[in-house]
């Protein structure tokens, strides 16, 4: 199938994205890595008017410490956190995990970020198991997960 007609929208800083999101509301969807938006878009089940990619915004995609945390910007490839030095350092487990996620083809487009709220159906996905990474990798950097 063959997706809709929509205007193809590519902000270059995250202010510019906000305002074409607030600008269209409803009418916009957001494609990051596409995983869950290109299918939904090829069998027609979603219609956007708007589709913003953020995939051109710099520093979305950044990992890297700061002041002792460990920072992994939304539109960090997956891939990208599973090869990390210093998420392999600072949180091994979270690391070990990316490989569950998918195939290493899903794994380079997808993005850390903003696929964690979608609905994943695979088992290691869920909200308990991202919950229970994100305190280890809190307990291995001494912070407090909450």
């Amino acid at each position: 199938m063959k997706p809709p007609r929509f205007d193809y929208l590519v902000p270059t800083s995250l202010d510019e994205a906000l305002a074409l999101l607030g600008q269209h509301g409803e009418e916009a969807k957001v494609l990051a890595g596409g995983q869950s938006l290109v299918p939904l878009l090829n069998f027609r089940l979603v219609r956007p008017a708007h589709l913003v990619d953020l995939n051109e915004i710099r520093g979305l995609d950044q990992i890297r410490a700061d002041d002792g945390h460990l920072v992994i910007g939304a539109m960090a490839r997956q891939r990208a956190v599973e090869t990390s030095t210093l998420i392999r350092e600072r949180c091994p487990l979270l690391a070990e995990a990316m490989p569950q996620i998918g195939h290493v083809q899903i794994r380079n487009r997808g993005t850390f970020g903003v696929a964690w709220p979608t609905p994943i159906r695979r088992p290691s996905c869920r909200r308990s198991w991202r919950r229970s990474v994100v305190r280890s990798c809190f307990r291995a950097l001494g912070a407090d997960a909450g």
